[in-house]
């Protein structure tokens, strides 16, 4: 679906979740020490990437529902934190992912 909009599959980067590791706590507030431990190295990764993105000087994109507790999460990030990845991102959103597949 996304490559029908550009996108190259091979340079998408799944995030999982929100970009700070704390802020997992607002999808699900019963996680666990050692769960959120995990959920941290895994956030250090994914911000790697994105600043790897950054220092090639590439184009980033943030792709996201609307509708989605989670993405509003990682979207309300991104706007506070501009320097986390030190890159402008530019913003899509999919109203509905089912129209797309079509």
């Amino acid at each position: 679906v996304l490559k029908n909009l550009g996108f190259n599959p091979l340079k998408l980067i799944v995030s999982g979740g929100p970009l700070v590791y704390t802020d997992y706590l607002k999808i699900n507030p019963n996680l666990s020490g050692k769960a959120l431990r995990g959920i941290k190295k895994k956030v250090n990764n994914v911000i790697h990437k994105l600043k790897n993105i950054a220092k090639e000087n590439s184009k980033l994109t943030f792709i996201y529902d609307g509708n989605n507790k989670t993405d509003q999460v990682i979207l309300q990030e991104l706007k506070k934190n501009k320097d986390m990845i030190g890159l402008e991102v530019n913003l899509l959103e999919i109203p509905d992912w089912k129209k797309l597949e079509l």
